[in-house]
This record gives C-alpha cells, structure tokens and sequence, in this order.
C-alpha cells in the first residue's frame, strides 16, 4: 500500500482546511457560514451513495465504449429562481438530446446534467440559497420518468464540506451536493485544498485537458484522486482548439502510465471565450474540432466515452457564448458521423 492510499484510511472531510487555498478565495471572518455549513451537515444530502456508485459503474462501461456519455447545460446558470416549469424544459431539452445521439450513435447514451455550484466566495445565505434551490429542483426531476444525473465545479469547499456524508465503513465518504465534482482550476499543485478535499471522495471527478494542460501535471493529479488507478473514476474533458494535435500527447501518456480515464470533448469551449464571436464561423470551429477529436481518439486505438456542451436558451449580453439548442444538436450529428463512421 502506497504512503498516499494508507493516508486515505485517515481522511475526514475537513483535510483541506490545512492545505494552501489556491483554488477558492478565503471569505473574510464576518462572513465565514460556519453556522450554515454545521446545520447543512445534518441536513439530507442532494444525491444518495448508490446513485454515485451507478454513475461510477456507467463510466467504466463507457470507457470501454459500451455506453456513450453526454454532458449538457449551463454551468453559470444558478437554480434560485428555477421553478418547476424551468425544471421541465431543461429535462425536455437533455431527453430529446440524449435520443437524438443514443439513434444516431446505435448505442445507450448517460446523461449527465451541468448546473453552477456554489460560487467560491459565498457567504452563509447564498450557500443555504443553493442547498434550497437545489433540493427543489432535484426533487422536481425526479417526479419525472427521466432524471439525469448531476455535476457542478467543486470552488466552494465550505459548503461541499457540509454536504459530505458517510457511505459506509466498506466505501468511505462521498459528496452528496452532486454526482460528478468537476475541477475547473487545473493544473493545480500537489499540495493544495482542492486535492486534498477531493482525494478522499467516492464521487467520479472531471478534469479539463487544455491549450494550458501538460499530461505530466494531469497525471500527478491523477495520481492523488485515483492511486487505485479505477477505472470511471476520472473523466478527462480534452478543449483543446488550435492545439488539438496535442491530445495525442494525452492519450499515450495515460495509456503508457496504465491509467485508465474516461475521455471526453467539450469542443466549444476554446471557441467559445467571448459571447459576440460569429455565429457561423462557431459553428465551424466546433463542428471540426468534435469531429478530428473522435478520428483521432480512433486512430490512436483509444475511446471517445462522451461530449459536454454548454447550452443556453438565450445567448449572454457579455461573456462566454453558449450553444443554442439546435446548434447542440448539429455538433452531436457531426459527432456521430466521425465516432461512429471510425468503430
């Protein structure tokens, strides 16, 4: 047993309290939500272990190409003032996406919903806001037939904290504030609060592979989220852009270290950094970078599990351009006609 995996045996949800911050601002004293974090912690938690642990057994079957992952949504869009209705249009839109893709692909699709998480510097009431919020709308989804799982970027670690409950002696903790944690901030150095929050969870973990990732950065970090190496563990989101002919790079560099990921592509996002960028010359960039992303994941003998797309019903005054809903559904024709086309 490594140094770092007994260290496991000991972890307790407050580890990252002694780690440098480099990920989330320290709230001033004032503002710190100790009292609402310590009642969030008895309150139910926003998902349950068994739902982790399906998600965790669909992400190795689609690492091995047996089901096809789709992330969909809008991950600035907060849920205070989403009501039932909201709910329902969201559920439409990430259902007709995933039968769209699951026909086009020949193949069962996972759907994963993408909302914002609690903002890095919350205080104390806009951190029981989101735990109402999201309780409200969680329990809308699930008065529906389909109800997607869930994902959000781990920056507030005060509220996660709080909404971290026990799994069991056998399977330790997990986060119940969503399925999948997403780590935005990456590359992040080996000592730092975010990881050492995130190492002891059960939740799978999303990292993003970019223009200013390096594989041995993401493979040290790797290295301490999953030193079981377990596959469905770690999904890797490749944005990569003008540079995409790096993404062989991050292929033969996990796959010389025999460590398994769940590749993705989020082939918006390094197009997409300013909301008043060309419709149609988007389009194109998106369009031809999904499309090299899985002939290249075929010709490297690897496995394309999943798309993420960042959608909006309405297109911002100011910021990052986000897809319309038709718009998302061209890229997942083109997607198809390159991933499938390449089996």
């Amino acid at each position: 047993m490594s140094r770092h995996e007994s260290q496991l045996d000991r972890w307790t949800p407050r580890e990252w309290r002694d780690a440098p911050l480099r990920h989330m601002p320290q709230p001033p004293q004032e503002e710190c939500p100790l009292g609402v974090t310590a009642r969030l912690s008895r309150m139910p938690g926003l998902v349950d272990a068994e739902e982790v642990k399906e998600l965790r057994s669909a992400l190795r079957a689609a690492a091995k190409g047996q089901t096809f992952v789709l992330q969909l949504g809008n991950p600035d869009r907060h849920l205070e003032d989403a009501g039932d209705a909201d709910v329902s249009e969201y559920l439409r839109s990430l259902e007709s996406m995933q039968q769209y893709l699951a026909l086009m692909l020949r193949m069962p699709v996972l759907s994963m919903g993408l909302v914002a998480g609690v903002d890095a510097a919350a205080d104390g009431t806009t951190i029981a806001a989101y735990y109402e919020a999201m309780l409200a709308a969680l329990e809308s989804m699930r008065r529906h037939r389909f109800h997607p799982y869930i994902s959000h970027d781990a920056a507030n670690l005060h509220a996660e904290e709080a909404l971290v409950r026990n799994a069991g002696m056998l399977d330790g903790f997990y986060a119940s504030s969503t399925h999948l944690l997403w780590l935005e901030g990456v590359p992040l150095p080996a000592l730092s609060s975010q990881l050492e929050f995130l190492c002891g969870l059960l939740n799978p973990i999303g990292m993003r592979v970019s223009a200013h990732s390096s594989p041995e950065d993401l493979l040290g970090i790797y290295r301490q989220l999953n030193p079981s190496r377990e596959t469905g563990k770690i999904v890797l989101v490749s944005s990569l852009g003008e540079d995409l002919g790096r993404l062989r790079h991050f292929i033969g560099a996990f796959r010389d270290a025999a460590a398994p990921v769940v590749w993705m592509c989020d082939p918006c996002w390094a197009h997409t950094a300013h909301a008043s960028n060309d419709a149609g010359a988007l389009m194109q960039a998106v369009t031809a970078e999904v499309e090299h992303t899985a002939l290249l994941h075929a010709d490297e003998g690897s496995v394309l599990a999943g798309l993420r797309l960042e959608i909006a019903h309405e297109l911002p005054v100011a910021g990052r351009r986000r897809l319309d809903f038709q718009q998302a559904l061209r890229v997942c024709s083109e997607l198809a006609g390159a991933w499938g086309g390449e089996r």
